[in-house]
Formats: structure tokens, sequence, C-alpha cells
């Protein structure tokens, strides 16, 4: 039982050791429908293969307007309102985490 618990801490340390940090610059650049990123409360997401899920199902807001970009404040209005994301959503799209935002 000892062994598993710090067979789990080891990894996730080296998790925590290996995240990425990003430049804006490099952000910016992932600013297509081939090659989509965009900020979250300064955590980076590769949401090119959600595009065509997200903008069929969302006719308001399409990712491909926002590659590129800091959605924050959308993301932050959208999860307060009557249409939400859903939990199945949100899970799709914390697996598409990059890293972090490097401020500079």
């Amino acid at each position: 039982m000892v062994i598993i618990f710090f067979l789990c801490v080891l990894t996730w340390q080296q998790v925590i050791a290996a995240e990425r940090l990003i430049t804006p610059q490099e952000i910016k650049s992932h600013n297509n429908v081939k090659n989509c990123w965009i900020i979250v409360d300064a955590k980076v997401y590769d949401v090119t293969n959600l595009i065509a899920i997200h903008d069929t199902y969302c006719e308001k807001t399409k990712l491909t307007d926002y590659c590129g970009g800091d959605v924050s404040a959308i993301w932050q209005e959208k999860q307060k309102s009557n249409n939400a994301h859903k939990r199945k959503s949100i899970l799709e799209f914390e697996r598409s985490y990059v890293g972090k935002v490097l401020e500079p």
C-alpha cells in the first residue's frame, strides 16, 4: 500500500514538473481551422479536433473565430448561463490541454 502511494506521488510530481509553458506568440500562431489553440483562464488548449462538433452544436459561438486567442470571458459567461457546457463536453475539452500561458 505504501509503495503504491509513493508511485502515485512520484508520477504526479513528474506530471507537474513536465507542464509546458507556452508563450503568447506561439499561441497566436495556432490560429486556423487546421491548427487551433485557445486560452481559457491562462491554460492553453488545442481544440483543433473539437471544432467540427462544437460548431455543429453551437451556432452562436464558432471556435474558428477565436483560434490563437483568449476566450476566458466567453467561457465564463457560457458556464454561468442556462446553456452551460455539459460535463461530457468539459471532459473532452480538458483532454485537449496543452500547457499554461507563459506570462511575460
